[in-house]
């Protein structure tokens, strides 16, 4: 039977969101999101690199170079490396394939062969995949890790923290719950789960890492359903669900 479902804090706030919003407006976001615009950049550095709007990176040859490495930063962590014999590299296009993050990088240039010549400049990429939605309701169940299946997502990275020295380990799975008894984890002990489309540029980035609740900690559980004319139940994220009315034009709750 089909349900309805809100979040009671945040209901008013929706609705003047959504009616604030044209269907125009919404199709537009997603042909925008779709049809995305390239950032153009002429670096002027001492190999005149430069971007332009198909999203080919260019530079200028270097006398002696047998080819070009082109190297990517994100806050000081190498993230992409390509080589080549050609000055030109369809940047944007082999970025859009390793499905990375919008923000700002950190482009370099070298010559092969040739000591000492580089150059480099900072370009804001955007993507053109959207990410999954990170998981949900992570909680412990004894020393278990468990959260909510993320639609789209065909594995999920797991990583397990202690509450003093950090990260004591990571696998990649497909199914949940994960038993992590093999880390004997204690009270004050956290997990961080990601949701992975390892697939064509077609599927969706990888999410955002979700952190649980500190092991031991108390966390809100499924309300029991109320067994009344609608079925009235509140779920673990605090959403309030009934069953739908024939011809009910909206609902009122009082609290």
């Amino acid at each position: 039977m089909k349900t309805k479902k809100i979040a009671i804090s945040i209901l008013l706030a929706l609705v003047m969101v959504l009616a604030l919003v044209p269907v125009s407006a919404l199709t537009a976001f997603a042909e925008q999101r779709a049809e995305r615009d390239i950032v153009t950049v002429e670096s002027g550095n001492s190999l005149n690199m430069s971007i332009d709007e198909q999203g080919i990176l260019t530079w200028n040859a270097v006398n002696g170079a047998t080819g070009y490495q082109v190297i990517v930063r994100q806050n000081g962590m190498q993230v992409a490396n390509w080589e080549t014999t050609n000055t030109t590299l369809a940047f944007v296009s082999s970025m859009d394939g390793i499905k990375l993050d919008s923000g700002n990088y950190l482009v370099e240039v070298g010559a092969k062969g040739v000591i000492g010549v580089s150059a480099s400049m900072n370009y804001y990429y955007t993507s053109n995949v959207d990410k999954l939605e990170a998981p949900i309701s992570l909680q412990w169940l004894g020393n278990q890790a468990v959260w909510n299946y993320v639609d789209g997502a065909v594995s999920y990275k797991l990583n397990v923290y202690n509450s003093s020295s950090g990260l004591v380990g990571s696998k990649t799975v497909t199914e949940c719950p994960v038993d992590l008894s093999e880390y004997n984890p204690q009270d004050g002990w956290t997990f961080q789960v990601q949701a992975q489309s390892n697939g064509t540029l077609k599927d969706k980035r990888n999410s955002a890492f979700q952190e649980s609740p500190a092991k031991g900690e108390r966390t809100r559980e499924k309300s029991q359903n109320s067994g009344n004319s609608l079925n009235m139940s509140v779920d673990e994220s605090g959403f309030l669900s009934w069953d739908a009315v024939n011809g009910a034009t909206g609902y009122h709750i009082i609290l």
